[in-house]
């Protein structure tokens, strides 16, 4: 069978066509995508911020022996949050943490929940080390230090991921927790 020049013409534009659709098509994925990720990027941000300890809602601690003054303790505490990103500022932060320590010194890990104003959440979990120091005359300072990882969130926090780090100091004058890092949402 013979194919003639129009039929040879008609399958050469069919070609032409679905190749151009095919690059219409993949061009069209690449914006989308492209904006997708001018997105994601538009939604990192820097947040910074300063957690004052509130009421201990919870505390148990266990003495395993094998050391003078090693202690593991377990709590639950409620801390505010003061922050100039306003998605943070005036939120309310729930710590479940663990600390392993001998007189005072050791390392803390634990997880988070913030509860912004809006009441949607961010979820974290944390890890780091802590010391107590006496000063002459019995004063005490104890200071601490770590990574946080944001694992998720509620609400406009569903997909949140990001991190950073804190510092913090305790005396008997107070106490506070400043942290700092990226977030994306």
């Amino acid at each position: 069978m013979q194919t003639t020049i129009w039929q040879r013409l008609t399958a050469a534009t069919l070609m032409n066509k679905l190749s151009s659709e095919v690059i219409t098509g993949s061009i069209i994925v690449a914006v989308i995508a492209m904006s997708s990720i001018a997105q994601a990027q538009a939604d990192e941000k820097k947040i910074v911020g300063v957690n004052k300890p509130g009421p201990q809602l919870s505390k148990t601690v266990s003495t395993p022996g094998d050391v003078p003054n090693h202690e593991i303790v377990q709590y639950t505490r409620l801390d505010s949050v003061t922050s100039s990103d306003p998605d943070f500022n005036g939120a309310r932060y729930v710590a479940y943490g663990q600390d392993d320590q001998v007189n005072g010194t050791g390392s803390h890990r634990g997880y988070g929940r913030t509860i912004t104003q809006s009441g949607d959440e961010i979820f974290d979990k944390w890890e780091g080390a802590h010391r107590v120091t006496t000063k002459d005359g019995g004063a005490w300072e104890a200071t601490w230090e770590g990574k946080y990882q944001i694992t998720g969130g509620t609400g406009k926090y569903k997909n949140a991921k990001g991190g950073g780090t804190y510092h913090g100091m305790a005396n008997a004058d107070g106490a506070g927790t400043n942290w700092e890092g990226r977030v994306q949402y």
